[in-house]
């Protein structure tokens, strides 16, 4: 494609041609489109407004290699090593400026703006750090020939301060300063008398005004109705937060009420005052303190350009280190928030095997219980209790018909010792021979799916034959207790299986707990908690080591960086909060999700984030600081430029706020006059 089209196109285009995917054309367009993107956001009003604010910057640093080439070379009579390294600084230098300015009128062009006035880059150069000083370093003045000369000196300096791009202007740069400074100059001479006289006269009416109407202005600005009652704030806040709470993948619950709550009083303060908030970056600061962790204005605001600035310039030596420092901080101290989960796991195998052990000993003391029961009441009633067999005999018909030859000799041969393999019953079976009779079936269970389900078909007759039993007063209580454990061990799996499968121990936490579905695994876990707490706690380090290792993998090195993707799925497949319950309190599932979304506030890159995952960009810049000939240039352009831009975009990044900008001092509205001028006249468009 020889020419950009407005990203919106290419959107429809490849949304209408999904099943393309994959193919160079389909490809073509979808980086077409990235491209369409990034320069549109770069010519948005908030970019050209810090364009516009680092235009008397870059000016000033396009001056100082130009004066030093100027001085070393004796006005370029005599050029030497030194003015030329200079000049291949300025050259480098220059050629960014005019690459800066190309993308700025290409994105312009795709947002349809190419032929209207830049108000935001105008209003961007006031607010250059260098303004306030030239405002202040100009005398303020009262008559009107006092203001035409302050104004002429306010705007010539702005304009003189504006960077030159053009190839003309560079080619007769000494030409261009002085037309600059000129336009600035009359501009500013005229600007000044009419601006300054109707701020001075205005201010404090509109202050007075705005004190007074300014949330009713703010809520009509934003196209709604003037609010009539407090009522009115809270409802709208609300709606506002559960909003923003579904477009961050989170709920009330999920987000823990008090966060929500103080959310909700955020939201409700700025629509009150009036002051913009952008409510998905608050609802986001809330996670990482929530965790301790302190955010980047990236993380927070998930602008695909502020994120992928941050990533890339972490990478930068010395300019990044402390963007690079908060991010590992971050890696360490959600690590440490998972590891909390997981403190005190056994390998897996190990805690499978120490679970099926605890399990048989409790079904042992259960089978006891029953036991002494039966026991007492045989010595109080001096006889024992048969059980029924007429059911149990036909379902062995059945059994033995279905599962022919898989049945263990053993089970076989004790069958056909009471008779039921043959026409009628040969030996009682009463309430201890049935007991001993399902001991050995237990015995026999194995690797055979066959055997082992005719085994357990075998073993339900008998219970069922056992609780069907009809018995005196004396044997009810130990029936009683029979049938509970056999409803037990229906409602734990796992219970069942450690009894039937002892040698299937290993995989009886991954089958059972991790892979368990919601119901059982809470039965389980009520159960532990209460007859053995010590395998639940391990049951919960367990679940928090499954977490903890979606994460971050083995972490041999512990310095592994999270996986986002893994750690969602890692708690959606196992039942999310329904089956974490059974486990973590309310306070440790709300940390849990929060990890879970900060995880992905961190890596995840919003849509179109033009990262630099090489990292080719930054190694090229720090080596350019190792080789003698590119180095020099190199610290030269890293000494003008990063402490007005790098710098500042590291220090924006790090204090990340939800909020806009403060209010400006009242010092600085006695200068709204000059600061007005020279955002007016002093922004004389780039030469």
């Amino acid at each position: 494609m020889d020419e950009l089209l407005p990203s919106k196109e290419y959107s429809d285009w490849l949304s209408k041609n999904r099943d393309k995917r994959g193919t160079p054309e389909y490809e073509t367009v979808a980086k077409a489109a990235m491209e369409a993107y990034r320069l549109e956001r770069q010519a948005s009003p908030t970019a050209r407004f810090g364009m516009g604010a680092g235009d008397v910057s870059l000016g000033i640093a396009q001056m100082i290699p130009r004066a030093a080439e100027f001085v070393t070379s004796g006005a370029g009579y005599f050029p030497n090593p030194v003015s030329e390294t200079f000049g291949k600084g300025r050259e480098f230098f220059e050629s960014k400026l005019q690459e800066r300015e190309r993308e700025y009128e290409a994105g312009r062009q795709l947002r349809g703006e190419a032929e209207q006035t830049d108000v935001a880059r105008m209003i961007g150069t006031a607010f250059n750090p260098a303004a306030p000083a030239v405002a202040k370093a100009v005398p303020l003045a009262t008559s009107t020939i006092g203001r035409i000369g302050t104004g002429a000196a306010a705007g010539g300096a702005s304009g003189l301060m504006q960077p030159v791009t053009t190839p003309e202007g560079l080619q007769n740069y000494g030409s261009q300063k002085a037309i600059q400074a000129a336009t600035g100059a009359a501009t500013g001479a005229v600007l000044q008398p009419t601006l300054g006289l109707a701020i001075e006269k205005l201010t404090p009416k509109i202050a007075n005004f705005l004190a007074k109407q300014g949330p009713r202005l703010a809520s009509l600005l934003r196209g709604g109705e003037a609010p009539q009652a407090p009522a009115d704030f809270t409802a709208q806040a609300r709606q506002a937060v559960d909003d923003t709470l579904a477009e961050i993948n989170a709920t009330p619950d999920t987000f823990g009420a008090n966060q929500y709550e103080g959310l909700v009083r955020q939201v409700e303060e700025s629509l009150r005052t009036g002051k913009p908030l952008n409510v998905a970056a608050a609802a986001r600061q809330r996670d990482f303190e929530r965790l301790g962790m302190q955010p980047t204005l990236g993380q927070l605001t998930r602008d695909p350009r502020q994120y992928a600035m941050e990533r890339n310039l972490s990478q930068v030596q010395e300019i990044g280190d402390p963007l690079l420092q908060r991010l590992q901080q971050q890696s360490g101290t959600l690590q440490q928030r998972l590891g909390q989960f997981a403190e005190g796991a056994d390998l897996d195998q190990v805690a499978g095997v120490n679970l099926g052990v605890r399990l048989r000993q409790l079904d042992q003391q259960l089978r006891g219980q029953v036991s002494d029961l039966y026991q007492q009441a045989r010595a109080s009633t001096g006889r024992t209790v048969e059980v029924p067999t007429g059911g149990f005999a036909s379902d062995m018909g059945k059994i033995m018909q279905d599962y022919r030859g898989r049945i263990p000799p053993a089970i076989v041969a004790r069958l056909n010792e009471y008779g039921f393999l043959g026409p009628k019953q040969t030996k009682v079976f009463d309430l201890g021979e049935a007991d001993d009779f399902i001991q050995l079936i237990n015995q026999y269970f194995g690797d055979d799916n066959a055997a082992n389900s005719a085994l357990r078909a075998i073993r339900k007759s008998v219970q069922t034959a056992i609780e069907k039993a009809p018995v005196p007063d004396a044997f009810a209580t130990a029936r009683l207790a029979a049938a509970q454990r056999f409803k037990l061990q229906e409602k734990l799996p796992a219970l069942e299986e450690a009894i039937s499968n002892p040698r299937g121990d290993e995989s009886l936490v991954r089958r059972f707990v991790i892979n368990g579905n919601s119901k059982d695994v809470t039965e389980l876990a009520n159960f532990l908690r209460t007859n053995s707490p010590d395998i639940y706690q391990q049951l919960k380090a367990q679940v928090g080591q499954h977490i903890q290792r979606a994460a971050f993998g083995e972490n041999v090195t512990g310095d592994k960086a999270v996986t986002a993707e893994g750690l969602a799925r890692a708690i959606r497949q196992l039942g999310g909060r329904e089956k974490l319950k059974a486990f973590f309190s309310d306070e440790e599932l709300l940390d849990l999700e929060a990890a879970s979304r900060v995880a992905g506030y961190m890596v995840s890159p919003p849509a179109f984030a033009p990262v630099n995952y090489s990292g080719s960009g930054a190694a090229l810049f720090n080596l350019a600081q190792q080789v003698p000939t590119i180095g020099d240039r190199a610290t030269l352009m890293r000494n003008l430029v990063r402490p007005v831009i790098q710098q500042r975009q590291v220090t924006q990044a790090l204090n990340a706020q939800p909020g806009m900008p403060a209010q400006p001092s009242s010092d600085a509205v006695r200068r709204a006059a000059i600061l007005a001028t020279m955002s007016g006249a002093g922004n004389v468009p780039p030469r």
